[in-house]
Protein backbone atom coordinates (compact mmCIF):
# COMPACT_ATOMS: atom_id res chain seq x y z
CA UNK A 1 0.00 0.00 0.00
CA UNK A 2 1.08 3.61 -0.42
CA UNK A 3 0.93 4.58 3.25
CA UNK A 4 4.69 4.78 3.84
CA UNK A 5 5.06 7.15 0.91
CA UNK A 6 3.09 9.71 2.80
CA UNK A 7 5.52 9.85 5.66
CA UNK A 8 7.31 13.04 5.85
CA UNK A 9 6.82 13.61 5.58
CA UNK A 10 6.22 14.29 5.27
CA UNK A 11 8.63 16.21 6.76
CA UNK A 12 8.61 15.09 7.34
CA UNK A 13 7.19 14.55 9.03
CA UNK A 14 4.63 13.89 12.55
CA UNK A 15 3.00 15.02 15.82
CA UNK A 16 4.33 15.44 19.27
CA UNK A 17 5.71 12.37 21.10
CA UNK A 18 9.34 12.89 21.82
CA UNK A 19 11.47 14.55 24.49
CA UNK A 20 10.56 16.26 27.73
CA UNK A 21 9.93 20.00 27.72
CA UNK A 22 13.32 20.87 29.19
CA UNK A 23 15.08 19.00 26.36
CA UNK A 24 13.04 20.94 23.81
CA UNK A 25 14.02 24.28 25.33
CA UNK A 26 17.69 23.83 24.34
CA UNK A 27 19.07 22.81 20.96
CA UNK A 28 18.95 19.06 20.60
CA UNK A 29 21.96 17.05 19.52
CA UNK A 30 21.80 15.78 15.95
CA UNK A 31 21.04 12.24 17.15
CA UNK A 32 18.29 13.46 19.49
CA UNK A 33 16.78 15.62 16.75
CA UNK A 34 16.72 12.67 14.32
CA UNK A 35 15.19 10.43 16.98
CA UNK A 36 12.51 13.01 17.86
CA UNK A 37 11.64 13.82 14.24
CA UNK A 38 11.43 10.16 13.30
CA UNK A 39 9.15 9.57 16.32
CA UNK A 40 6.89 12.31 15.00
CA UNK A 41 6.83 10.64 11.59
CA UNK A 42 6.15 7.24 13.15
CA UNK A 43 3.12 8.72 14.87
CA UNK A 44 2.09 10.34 11.58
CA UNK A 45 2.37 6.96 9.83
CA UNK A 46 0.06 5.48 12.46
CA UNK A 47 -2.42 8.31 11.89
CA UNK A 48 -2.28 7.77 8.12
CA UNK A 49 -2.80 4.03 8.57
CA UNK A 50 -5.80 4.74 10.81
CA UNK A 51 -7.14 7.17 8.20
CA UNK A 52 -6.93 4.48 5.50
CA UNK A 53 -8.57 1.90 7.76
CA UNK A 54 -11.37 4.27 8.71
CA UNK A 55 -11.96 4.98 5.00
CA UNK A 56 -12.18 1.24 4.34
CA UNK A 57 -9.00 1.18 2.28
CA UNK A 58 -7.35 -2.16 2.97
CA UNK A 59 -5.43 -2.75 -0.24
CA UNK A 60 -4.10 -0.66 -3.08
CA UNK A 61 -6.21 2.51 -3.00
CA UNK A 62 -7.96 3.85 -6.05
CA UNK A 63 -7.45 7.41 -7.23
CA UNK A 64 -10.96 8.29 -6.02
CA UNK A 65 -10.23 6.88 -2.54
CA UNK A 66 -7.00 8.85 -2.31
CA UNK A 67 -8.69 12.09 -3.36
CA UNK A 68 -11.39 11.48 -0.75
CA UNK A 69 -8.88 11.09 2.12
CA UNK A 70 -6.59 13.93 0.95
CA UNK A 71 -8.08 16.57 3.31
CA UNK A 72 -7.46 14.31 6.32
CA UNK A 73 -3.95 13.57 5.07
CA UNK A 74 -3.30 17.32 4.73
CA UNK A 75 -4.26 17.76 8.38
CA UNK A 76 -1.91 14.96 9.45
CA UNK A 77 0.95 16.34 7.35
CA UNK A 78 0.40 19.82 8.80
CA UNK A 79 0.60 18.36 12.29
CA UNK A 80 3.86 16.67 11.43
CA UNK A 81 5.35 19.85 10.00
CA UNK A 82 4.30 21.89 13.04
CA UNK A 83 5.67 19.34 15.50
CA UNK A 84 8.99 19.01 13.72
CA UNK A 85 9.18 22.79 13.43
CA UNK A 86 8.91 23.04 17.22
CA UNK A 87 11.98 20.88 17.73
CA UNK A 88 15.14 22.78 18.55
CA UNK A 89 17.41 21.54 15.80
CA UNK A 90 21.16 21.72 16.32
CA UNK A 91 22.72 24.83 14.80
CA UNK A 92 24.52 22.76 12.17
CA UNK A 93 21.19 21.31 11.00
CA UNK A 94 18.96 24.39 11.13
CA UNK A 95 19.34 25.30 7.44
CA UNK A 96 18.60 21.74 6.28
CA UNK A 97 15.62 21.50 8.66
CA UNK A 98 14.27 24.78 7.29
CA UNK A 99 14.74 23.50 3.72
CA UNK A 100 12.92 20.27 4.61
CA UNK A 101 10.02 22.06 6.28
CA UNK A 102 9.70 24.51 3.40
CA UNK A 103 9.56 21.66 0.89
CA UNK A 104 7.02 19.86 3.04
CA UNK A 105 4.83 22.94 3.37
CA UNK A 106 4.94 23.53 -0.39
CA UNK A 107 3.82 19.92 -0.99
CA UNK A 108 1.05 20.22 1.61
CA UNK A 109 -0.20 23.46 0.05
CA UNK A 110 -0.21 21.84 -3.40
CA UNK A 111 -2.15 18.86 -2.04
CA UNK A 112 -4.65 21.13 -0.30
CA UNK A 113 -5.22 22.97 -3.58
CA UNK A 114 -5.35 19.82 -5.74
CA UNK A 115 -6.30 16.62 -3.85
CA UNK A 116 -5.67 14.56 -7.00
CA UNK A 117 -1.94 14.95 -6.25
CA UNK A 118 -2.46 12.37 -3.51
CA UNK A 119 -2.27 9.76 -6.29
CA UNK A 120 1.47 10.37 -6.74
CA UNK A 121 2.82 11.01 -3.22
CA UNK A 122 6.39 10.04 -4.12
CA UNK A 123 6.43 12.77 -6.75
CA UNK A 124 4.56 15.27 -4.57
CA UNK A 125 6.88 14.82 -1.58
CA UNK A 126 10.10 14.05 -3.50
CA UNK A 127 11.93 17.23 -2.48
CA UNK A 128 10.82 17.04 1.16
CA UNK A 129 11.69 13.33 1.34
CA UNK A 130 15.16 13.88 -0.16
CA UNK A 131 15.79 16.74 2.23
CA UNK A 132 14.69 14.65 5.22
CA UNK A 133 16.98 11.83 4.16
CA UNK A 134 19.86 14.31 3.88
CA UNK A 135 19.26 15.11 7.55
CA UNK A 136 19.67 11.43 8.37
CA UNK A 137 16.00 10.79 9.05
CA UNK A 138 14.93 7.20 8.38
CA UNK A 139 11.17 7.27 9.00
CA UNK A 140 10.55 10.79 7.75
CA UNK A 141 11.11 10.78 4.02
CA UNK A 142 10.75 7.02 3.67
CA UNK A 143 8.72 5.73 0.81
CA UNK A 144 7.46 2.37 -0.19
Amino acid sequence: MMRKSFTLIAAVVASGVFACASAIAADLSHADFVKAADAICTKGDAQLNAMFTKAGITSKPTAAQLVKVAPTAVSIFNGQAKSIGKLKAPKADKAQVAKTLTALKVAIAALRKDPSLMVQPDKLFAEANASAKALGLTVCGASG
